[in-house]
């Protein structure tokens, strides 16, 4: 969907006279045609089709084959874990249950390992600029 930035002349709804927004180009160009705005000297960047770049795509197939590595180790961590447990209940033994816990803990550090290099590239992502004025200026 393309969005046209206009700068309306009058209030309008919940804008005011003077005020910038991107609508949708039909009701931008229906507000334009009523005198209600006009067409703002910046318009947002046009990107046509979103085109998927192939080292972008790789990145994130990758990141998503790590995070499933991850789930996939703390899940078998934690059947075992469930087993060791369940062993623990019937024998008595104090060290399958200490066993246990170390495979659990080993699973969760794992998991928060993987984690937190998805936070670190997501926070990595550039921030598109929409050609649009910020509020305030």
């Amino acid at each position: 969907m393309t969005k046209l930035a206009i700068r309306f002349a009058r209030s309008h709804g919940s804008y005011n006279a003077g005020e910038v927004a991107a609508l949708e180009a039909e009701i931008a160009l229906a507000l334009i045609a009523k005198g209600v705005a006009a067409k703002h000297t910046k318009q947002p960047a046009v990107s046509g089709t979103t085109s998927a770049n192939s080292s972008d795509l790789d990145g994130r197939s990758a990141e998503l084959d790590a995070r499933e590595a991850a789930v996939a180790a703390r899940e078998a961590a934690m059947d075992a874990a469930a087993t060791v447990t369940a062993d623990f209940d019937k024998s008595g033994n104090l060290y399958a249950k200490q066993v246990a816990q170390e495979a659990t803990a080993a699973a969760v550090a794992t998991y928060e390992a993987a984690q937190e290099t998805t936070d670190a590239a997501e926070d990595a992502a550039p921030v598109d600029d929409t050609g649009l004025p910020t509020q305030g200026k």
